[in-house]
């Protein structure tokens, strides 16, 4: 859900915030922390690029809102599954989650 739905769509939202503002602000955004083939790269297609960026990402008027449907969506459906679930309800309201201790670490593969 988050992968497939949330990234994406924020990104795309972010792109199309991002690219209406300032040429110079667009290439320093999309060259920070980058190797330098890509700032290279980004500077090399100059004005070009945001339209590439908003053609290839869809990134336009109806993305958007469809981004923002999908954003909403998403944050709609963890507030039903955190609500709906009485022990994350009453945890989150009477008493901090408990601190692990060093037996209880696992690693990620046997959660």
């Amino acid at each position: 859900m988050f992968d497939r739905r949330l990234g994406p769509a924020t990104r795309r939202l972010g792109y199309f915030h991002a690219l209406r503002g300032d040429p110079a602000y667009v290439e320093e955004l999309l060259t920070a922390e980058v190797p330098a083939w890509e700032a290279g790269a980004v500077r090399i297609l100059g004005s070009v690029l945001p339209r590439i960026l908003r053609f290839g990402l869809k990134i336009d008027e109806a993305g958007v809102a469809r981004s923002t449907t999908a954003i909403e969506a998403v944050f709609a459906t963890v507030n039903e599954r955190t609500s709906a679930s009485p022990t994350v309800a009453r945890r989150s309201r009477e008493t901090p989650l408990p601190r692990p201790t060093s037996r209880s670490r696992r690693s990620p593969r046997q959660w």
